[in-house]
């Protein structure tokens, strides 16, 4: 009895091929190894659909929703630098007040006669405000040299505050 051997081929072409039932050439047993199968295009009557013509419309998918984004809040935060922890009469004194951009702030120093000097503003966009002053003479009492140096931010409906000391030599 004679084996034939059918091969399908991708679009329908078939190859029909007498087999003896000995191995084949490099085949080690009587038995062939059976040939994957492979699925056929789709096809309409025999023939498989064109591909689309060039610059044809595709399908596109539809646009997802754009995040919108929110705003946040940063919190107020407020730090206090003096340039000096003592300083002389007629000497300067520097504090820095570091915040938030554009918050308002307002520097005042009491000195321990309970005389006051103060100036506000507003942060610069570094979030950074400045205010250099001379040490006035005759504002130290026989009990104290300390002068208090108190600074508030506002922003955003919040307020923070912060207090240094530095002594008068």
């Amino acid at each position: 009895m004679k084996k034939i051997l059918v091969l399908l081929v991708a679009g329908a072409a078939l190859l029909l091929l007498p087999t003896t039932g000995k191995p084949a050439f490099g085949q080690t047993s009587a038995t062939a190894t059976p040939l994957p199968t492979i699925a056929p295009l789709p096809t309409i009557g025999g023939i498989p659909p064109p591909p689309p013509p060039p610059g044809a419309a595709t399908a596109t998918p539809a646009p997802s929703a754009t995040p919108v984004p929110t705003n946040t809040v940063v919190p107020l935060t407020i730090s206090l630098k003096l340039a000096h922890s003592s300083v002389a009469v007629g000497k300067s004194q520097k504090a820095t007040v570091t915040t938030l951009p554009g918050a308002s702030v307002d520097i005042r120093v009491t000195f321990p006669n309970h005389k006051l000097k103060s100036h506000p503003g507003a942060a610069s966009a570094a979030g950074v405000f400045s205010w250099t002053f001379k040490q006035p003479a005759n504002t130290t009492t026989s009990k104290s040299r300390t002068v208090l140096v108190h600074a508030v931010a506002s922003a955003n409906g919040t307020t923070k505050s912060v207090t240094k000391k530095y002594k008068i030599k």
